[in-house]
């Protein structure tokens, strides 16, 4: 079953005093001729949030409902198997492999017809007035692809075209960052205030079909 992400209180600060949840999912086999995402291991743990200190823009201040198309990872990047060098951004909260997303999908772990999705965040998503970045740290062999998202708000009702609105009060800070060398997952979460607990999103992984999925699901805002 593919469990949403679920927030169950009003008015939440999702990491208070700036304090972050770090979801970690690391494969457990280096080799893996059929590899699934179901193999990944998951791991959460409290830290500091960093943003970007020197980054490109992925969609400037007034994104919404965008894709990109091929952005280049830096380096070899291992997925479910398959050495990816770029990836395809959805302002809606996730990134896909080999393939970019079909406009509108907002549900990356369902759905979709990529070779693969990483939701950190995955449902119907628009600007803060703050752009979506992108960028590389560190050096080789130890490099980071970081894609992060600034002050990003949900929008309601995303499939009736005439009432879906942004949720005032919401602001989203987070990041999917792919490690160079041990193909590490991690998605970070900052400050995040949540204006109404009605609106999931999804975020885990999804590979090849539809079926091959590793989700997270949170029931309380005290995660």
């Amino acid at each position: 079953m593919k469990n949403n992400f679920l927030f169950c209180n009003n008015n939440i600060i999702f990491f208070r005093n700036h304090s972050l949840k770090i979801f970690i999912l690391t494969l457990l086999f280096s080799v893996n001729v059929n590899s699934q995402v179901s193999c990944y291991a998951f791991a959460e743990s409290a830290g500091s949030y960093t943003a970007l200190s020197s980054s490109t823009n992925v969609f400037s201040s007034g994104w919404n409902d965008n894709i990109t198309g091929a952005i280049s990872i830096g380096f070899a990047f291992n997925f479910n198997g398959t050495d990816y060098t770029s990836c395809f951004v959805n302002s809606n909260g996730y990134i896909t492999f080999g393939a970019a997303s079909v406009y509108g999908n907002y549900n990356p772990i369902s759905s979709g017809t990529s070779s693969g999705s990483i939701s950190a965040f995955g449902r119907d998503l628009t600007n803060n007035s703050s752009p979506i970045v992108r960028g590389v740290e560190g050096s080789a062999p130890n490099r980071v692809f970081v894609v992060q998202w600034n002050n990003a708000r949900r929008v309601s009702d995303p499939f009736w075209i005439f009432s879906g609105s942004a949720v005032t009060g919401d602001n989203l800070n987070f990041q999917i960052r792919l490690y160079e060398t041990t193909n590490q997952i991690e998605v970070k979460y900052g400050n995040c205030v949540l204006a109404s607990d009605v609106y999931e999103a999804q975020v885990g992984l999804k590979g090849a079909s539809n079926g091959d999925f590793n989700n997270r699901r949170l029931t309380s805002a005290s995660l």
